[in-house]
């Protein structure tokens, strides 16, 4: 996965963010074997982080205001696609767009 696409799709969210008084923050981890970024958010009170390893790993952090929990989401993101995805999760999560689908 190009880590230069987590930057690329912040940076097409960030008025979206701003509007709502988002904070968010991007950091590149240090240079290993297996380069990864970080993306945190936070919003409505709640704070959400999405790393990203070049590999298309990716784990999403987030807590769950019902019963303060820690929940983490792993996924393997091979596509642009999968990538929105994750994002448009981590948006939820935040209060900044309607939740994911879940049937």
């Amino acid at each position: 996965m190009d880590l230069d696409e987590l930057d690329r799709e912040v940076a097409a969210r960030v008025s979206h963010w701003q509007a709502a008084g988002a904070r968010w923050e991007v950091k590149r981890g240090r240079f290993t074997s297996k380069p990864s970024t970080s993306l945190c958010l936070e919003a409505g009170g709640v704070l959400v982080e999405l790393v990203l390893w070049v590999s298309g790993e990716a784990e999403l952090m987030h807590v769950r205001v019902a019963d303060g929990e820690i929940v983490i989401e792993h996924y393997d993101i091979t596509t642009l696609s999968g990538l929105r995805g994750c994002l448009d999760n981590l948006e939820a999560y935040t209060g900044l767009q309607m939740p994911p689908f879940d049937p």
